[in-house]
Parts: structure tokens; C-alpha cells; sequence
């Protein structure tokens, strides 16, 4: 399925103002939670206590108006976005006011554990930080009676969700199929997942899986349950389609006078019109994430988005951090040259905090047998020169290229830790 970035992008952008040019406009309510100053001054000295660099300050002190903090690796995001979110709070916001999103529930655990961090006892009440399917599934059970669904609905995962797709996969043309690959249930759901995350409805799809896409939400819809691009999809359809009120989009609008957006160069139009609904009226909006650093295309995230930022909203603000705080400069020299050829990219430089450190070695092999000897033999060496094992870590693309590695060291009778046994999940939503 081929889906056009910039077109789709501009058919969502064109209804996006056709339905604010219905909400009334809201004027950015002032602080209003009035906290002791004591209470203030307390949390500002703990958030001296752990100092900014200037690029980091100017993200977190901006209050009114679009902001754009494009964050390199290891840069310090996670704790801009706490620390913006805590000085709007020693400035009065209200702390309910205030709308966190990320992607994963792990990254939204460490944001609250931060932000707690930071208020201590001086706040009680917290700002709210959660997924954006978290976020619409709240919507969702707030609304569920005006889509026609009962509220306790059910969010079917990947496994209950086979049956429905391979059903689904007898409204494919034979010849169509062969486009799905050899794993066709994961290619529908891949199809599926993209019409949805750029707002296709099902009843204006087109293309060879527009009556498997049909049939599946039909199914889906006759058993009353959901999957987690529905937790997106629905509650835009909520606020943009015009038979329902309008009211509803205001009174969600009316809930935040900030939304804060973490890793946004995975978001994909779907979620991005959720976000840009309900910031419009206030225009606070803040969005953190770099373009370089987008892992999510596969499931149609678009990095158009983070990059069409300032088109997207006026007059806003741009914040670069650039200054690195996980690797030493030679390890960054490498990434600064390899991303600098990627075109579109946003300018920015990484420079490194620490000093020191030893430039990588790109060592090519003819297969992946030579390769896990040549790894047996460098780690022997270590070892040799006095580093214990536990030093020592092999990073591996795959567990299929792990193998002859584990079989290698095994023979040489190097201990090591076998980490792949663990489960691990991409992401964690």
C-alpha cells in the first residue's frame, strides 16, 4: 500500500482547519493553583540542584506558545520535558493542567518517578502523564456511548487479534496476496494499521485490502472490541466528524492548558492530529524528539512531522540541545558524519560532555562464523590484559547472528551471560 506522507498530511492539516474554524476560540487561561511561595521556592532549589546547560534552560523556561526542543541522543529530553513541567507548576499552572504523552508505559513510569522527584511534598496533586493510547482510551471510555460502543470494550491483542485478520484475509485477491510477504496475517495487520494511523476510514479505502480492511473493522465492530490503533483513530473521528457535537472537541480542548509530547518523531498523522486538536485553542504545545532518531516507519510514523513543525505551527519556538551526555567526541565525530547525508534532516551537531574516549573500528567479515571469532579472540585479549568478563559487552542485531557467538565462547571456555533468554519486547505499550 502506498500512502503518499505529504498528501496525507495535507488532507488531514486542510480538515484540522475546517473544524477549528468551528471551535470557539479560548483564550490561555493564567496561572491559577496560587501555591505558597515557600512551596515554590522549595521546588525551584531542587530544580537548581540539578543544573541546566543553557540550550536545556531555554526549553524549560518557555511558557506561551509552540515549542519545538529538537533533541540529540543523549542530550537530556526526558529531563527537559520533567523539569519544563515542574516550573509551570512552581509558577502556578495547575498541575491537572498539564498534559504529559509519550509512546511507551516505561517512559511515561520514568517521567512520573522525575517529576516526583521534583515536587516532593510541596504539590500534592500531579500533572498527567501517560500514552497517547492511553490518553485515548480515556477519551474513548468518556465517549464510547456516542460511537456506539458499550464502555467496558475490549482491546483485543496481537494473538486474539489472528483470527480476525485471517478471516479478513479472504477478501485478497490471490494475486494481491504475494504484496503481503510470506507472513501474510502480520502484512494485513501492517496495511490495517496504516490506513488507520493516517485516518482512513474504512468505508473511503481504496486499493487491494480496502474490503479486507472493511470486513476486519465490520468483525471487530460486531464483538464490540477494539485494537490499539482504534485507541487513536476513534477519538479523532470523535472530534473532526461533524455528526458529532462540537462540544465534545471544546471540552476536551478546555481540560489542558499544556500538552507536552515526548519522542514525537515517531508519531504518525494519526496521533498527531489528536495532539494538534487538543492544543489548538491554547497553542501551548510543546513537542520534543530528533529526527535522527525515528524507529517507528515501520508502522507508519513519519518524520515529515517533527520536521514540518514550524509550518504546522506559527510563530512557534525552536530549542536545539546538543550537547551530549552519554558518549565521549569520537564516537560522536562518526554519528555527526553519518547523519549529515541525510537529507531533510534538521541541522544539529552533537558535541560531548565527557572527555576522553577511544574511536570506533568498523571491522568488515566475509560471514558471521569469521566474525564470532574474531569477537572470541578480541575478548580473550581483554581479558588477557586484565579486564574482568563482566566488562565486556557484545551488542547483536538479531538472535539468529548471536548464535555462533555464544557457540565460540562457549568452546574457549569464556564465562558470559546470555541476556537473550530474556524476554524482550519492542517497545512497551
Amino acid at each position: 500500500m502506498n500512502l503518499d506522507p505529504q498528501s496525507e498530511h495535507s488532507k488531514i492539516d486542510g480538515t484540522l482547519r475546517e473544524r477549528d474554524s468551528l471551535v470557539l476560540p479560548v483564550v490561555p487561561k493564567r496561572f491559577q493553583s496560587g501555591i505558597p511561595e515557600k512551596n515554590r521556592d522549595s521546588i525551584l532549589a531542587r530544580l537548581e540542584k540539578d543544573p541546566s546547560n543553557p540550550s536545556q534552560l531555554a526549553a524549560e523556561t518557555h511558557i506561551h506558545g509552540p515549542l519545538l526542543v529538537l533533541s540529540g541522543a543523549g542530550t537530556g529530553k526526558t529531563r527537559v520535558v520533567t523539569k519544563r513541567a515542574c516550573r509551570l507548576i512552581a509558577e502556578g499552572v495547575r498541575p491537572s493542567r498539564i498534559l504529559l504523552t509519550t509512546f511507551t508505559n516505561k517512559a511515561a513510569d520514568e517521567m512520573d518517578e522525575r517529576i516526583d522527584k521534583f515536587l516532593a511534598n510541596d504539590v500534592v496533586a500531579r500533572p498527567k502523564i501517560m500514552t497517547l493510547h492511553a490518553l485515548g482510551k480515556w477519551i474513548l471510555e468518556e465517549h464510547a456511548q456516542e460511537l456506539r460502543y458499550s464502555k467496558g470494550f475490549e482491546i483485543l491483542d496481537d494473538m486474539e487479534l489472528d483470527e480476525f485478520l485471517e478471516d479478513a484475509l479472504r477478501k485478497v485477491h490471490p494475486e494481491e496476496l504475494k504484496a503481503l510477504g510470506s507472513k501474510r496475517t502480520e502484512g494485513l495487520r501492517d496495511v490495517i494499521s496504516k490506513f488507520k494511523g493516517t485516518l482512513v476510514h474504512p468505508g473511503d479505502a481504496e486499493g487491494p485490502f480496502a474490503e479486507a480492511y472493511k470486513h476486519y473493522q465490520r468483525e471487530l465492530r460486531r464483538v464490540g472490541a477494539l485494537d490499539t490503533d482504534d485507541l487513536i483513530r476513534l477519538p479523532c473521528r470523535l472530534f473532526l466528524d461533524r455528526q458529532f457535537p462540537v462540544e465534545i472537541l471544546e471540552q476536551w480542548q478546555r481540560k489542558f492548558d499544556f500538552v507536552m509530547c515526548d519522542e514525537y518523531q515517531d508519531t504518525d498523522p494519526a496521533q498527531f492530529t489528536l495532539l494538534k486538536l487538543l492544543s489548538q485553542s491554547h497553542r501551548n504545545f510543546c513537542a520534543v524528539g530528533d529526527d535522527d532518531q525515528s524507529i517507528y516507519g515501520w508502522r507508519g510514523s513519519q518524520v515529515a512531522l517533527i520536521r514540518n513543525f514550524e509550518k504546522d505551527w506559527d510563530n512557534s519556538k525552536q530549542v536545539k540541545l546538543e550537547l551530549n551526555y552519554r558518549s565521549t567526541q569520537p564516537i560522536l565525530d562518526h554519528a555527526n558524519t553519518l547523519m549529515q547525508h541525510e537529507q531533510g534532516r534538521s541541522l544539529k551537531r552533537l558535541t560531548a560532555f565527557r572527555e576522553g574516549g577511544v574511536s570506533p573500528s568498523v571491522i568488515v567479515h566475509r560471514n558471521h562464523v569469521d566474525e564470532a571469532h574474531w569477537i572470541k579472540n578480541e575478548i580473550s585479549q581483554l581479558i588477557a590484559g586484565g579486564h574482568a568478563p563482566s566488562d565486556i559487552t557484545v551488542l547483536v542485531r538479531s538472535r539468529k547472528i548471536a548464535k555462533p557467538i555464544l557457540k565460540v565462547l562457549k568452546a574457549e571456555g569464556i564465562p558470559f551471560e546470555d541476556r537473550l533468554k530474556d524476554k524482550v519486547r519492542f517497545g512497551d505499550e
